[in-house]
C-alpha cells in the first residue's frame, strides 16, 4: 500500500498527478464530483450524464471548460456570483476546473453553499474519502506502472469489457478478472482493480480504459504543483 492508496487528501493527489492525468481522466473526476452531490443538487446529474455521453468523441477546451462552468453554476446555484470569483484569471485547462469543482463539491458535502468567497474559502475541507475514492477510480496509482499486454485483449475480453460500458453493469468486472486471467494477464494491481466492489467503480475505470485501448483525446495538462 502507498499514500496514494490511503490518503483522503484530495489536494495532494490532484497536485501529484498534475502533468500525468488526461484531461479526459480530469473530466471523469469532475462530473464523478458532480455525481457525490446530485441527491442535494439534482440539476448536476444533466451535467455530468452530457459528459459521460460526450466523452467518446473528442472536445476543445473551450467546450469543456462551458461544461464545467455549468457544472459550477448548477453547484452553487443562486451564488454563481462565487463561482466566478472561483474561477476568476484562471487558465481553463481541466487540471484547474477538475480541482475547481472538486472544491466546490467538498464545500457542499460538509458545509452547503457559503455566503461569500471569504467565507467560502477556509471553510472547504481538503479530505474526502468519496472524492478520493473517485479519483482513484479513473487514474491509476502513479506510483505504479503498468505494462499492458495487446495480447490480453481478446475477442473475450473486449467483448465483456464493451458490455459493461454500454450497460454500466459494473458488477461484471470480476467476470472481466478472469477473462483477463485466462488471457494470460498477471498484474495483480490491474486485476484486483476488477474485482473491487461494484458500487466502487464509475464511468473512466481506469482498468476498463486500458482494456478498451481507449485513445486520450488530448495531451496531459503541462505545469507543475502548487
Amino acid at each position: 500500500m502507498t499514500d496514494w492508496d490511503q490518503t483522503d487528501d484530495v489536494g495532494l493527489m490532484l497536485k501529484k498527478v498534475r502533468g500525468i492525468a488526461s484531461d479526459r481522466q480530469l473530466m471523469f473526476f469532475a462530473c464523478g464530483c458532480c455525481r457525490l452531490v446530485e441527491s442535494k443538487l439534482p440539476a448536476v446529474r444533466y451535467l455530468a450524464d452530457r459528459f459521460e455521453k460526450d466523452a467518446e468523441r473528442p472536445m476543445s477546451r473551450d467546450e469543456k471548460w462551458s461544461i464545467l462552468s455549468a457544472i459550477g453554476s448548477a453547484l452553487l446555484g443562486d451564488i454563481h456570483p462565487i463561482l466566478r470569483q472561483f474561477l476568476m484569471g484562471q487558465d481553463n485547462d481541466s487540471w484547474t476546473m477538475a480541482a475547481q469543482v472538486a472544491s466546490i463539491g467538498r464545500m457542499f458535502e460538509f458545509n452547503g453553499a457559503p455566503e461569500s468567497l471569504e467565507a467560502a474559502g477556509p471553510s472547504i475541507p481538503r479530505n474526502s474519502a468519496s472524492q478520493a475514492q473517485v479519483l482513484r477510480e479513473v487514474v491509476r496509482n502513479p506510483d505504479r506502472n503498468i505494462e499492458f499486454d495487446p495480447r490480453w485483449r481478446t475477442d473475450a475480453v473486449r467483448g465483456i469489457a464493451a458490455a459493461i460500458v454500454e450497460s454500466r453493469a459494473w458488477d461484471r468486472l470480476p467476470i472481466l478478472a478472469d477473462a483477463l486471467q485466462d488471457a494470460g494477464c498477471e498484474d495483480d494491481e490491474l486485476l484486483q482493480h476488477c474485482r473491487l466492489a461494484d458500487h466502487l467503480h464509475r464511468p473512466g475505470c481506469w482498468a476498463l480504459e486500458y482494456v478498451r485501448e481507449t485513445p486520450e483525446r488530448s495531451s496531459p495538462n503541462p505545469g507543475d504543483p502548487v
